[in-house]
């Protein structure tokens, strides 16, 4: 198994407020407003704190601040925002829930982010920094995209945070321009997909694990924007 050794750094980016804090006091990317809330006071207060930053119209949404693959995700309406999806729960009986336990995880607060996730897919390696930005277009096309302000992006935390082994930053827009949403210390589940650029991750965690000679240049000369695309099909078993 290979994974980062970075104890002190995986206690802050496991906390979605921490993460978050982290980087906006480093200033390495644009950070949307969070609130982190303990009780049901705590929540009513930073609903109406997202409204009059982001808008009334603007629909916020709530997690718990250690969570794994957005379980613990709601996104919440008002009358001002009526609901739009299934998914949707009515923020006065969200917030009337909170008050019936007599206890529960810290949660955070902050808008609803609607426009495509940004997910670069990262490894430091002694030739430097390797840094694969996807996107999804919909649920079966990908973009590989090696947009300039992304990479840099990538490049300002990676030195920052210093991980060992492969890991995965999540941005999306907000206002015009990229936010951070967290960091995975982990390989993300869709980064088999650079490996149709000549950049396989799984294989180069277990080559750095072993201290094999990664050719990082050679790797990344091969990076070039592509769209990948997922088919599935019947077959006889």
């Amino acid at each position: 198994m290979v994974v980062n050794g970075n104890a002190d750094m995986n206690r802050i980016l496991d906390s979605k407020a921490d993460s978050c804090s982290y980087i906006r006091e480093h200033e390495l990317c644009p950070v949307p407003h969070m609130e982190l809330i303990t009780d049901a006071g705590d929540f009513e207060r930073a609903y109406r704190i997202i409204k009059e930053q982001y808008g009334p119209s603007h629909h916020v949404c709530v997690k718990a601040d250690r969570d794994e693959g957005g379980i613990t995700y709601r996104r919440l309406y008002d009358e001002g925002a009526p609901k739009t999806f299934s998914g949707d729960i009515y923020f006065r009986s969200f917030a009337e829930d909170l008050k019936s336990r007599e206890k529960f995880s810290p949660m955070v607060v902050m808008p609803y982010l609607d426009e495509p996730e940004t997910s670069i897919d990262c490894m430091r390696t002694p030739g430097g920094l390797i840094a694969v930005p996807r996107r999804k277009i919909d649920t079966r096309i990908t973009e590989l995209r090696f947009d300039a302000d992304l990479i840099e992006t990538a490049r300002k935390i990676s030195e920052a945070v210093n991980i060992e082994y492969p890991y995965n930053i999540q941005l999306r827009p907000l206002d015009g321009r990229n936010v951070f949403m967290e960091i995975n210390t982990r390989m993300a589940g869709g980064c088999y997909k650079a490996g149709l650029i000549g950049c396989n991750f799984p294989q180069l965690a277990v080559s750095y694990a072993f201290g094999d000679i990664i050719d990082t240049e050679k790797i990344i000369s091969g990076f070039k924007n592509v769209m990948v695309g997922e088919v599935a099909a019947a077959v006889i078993v």
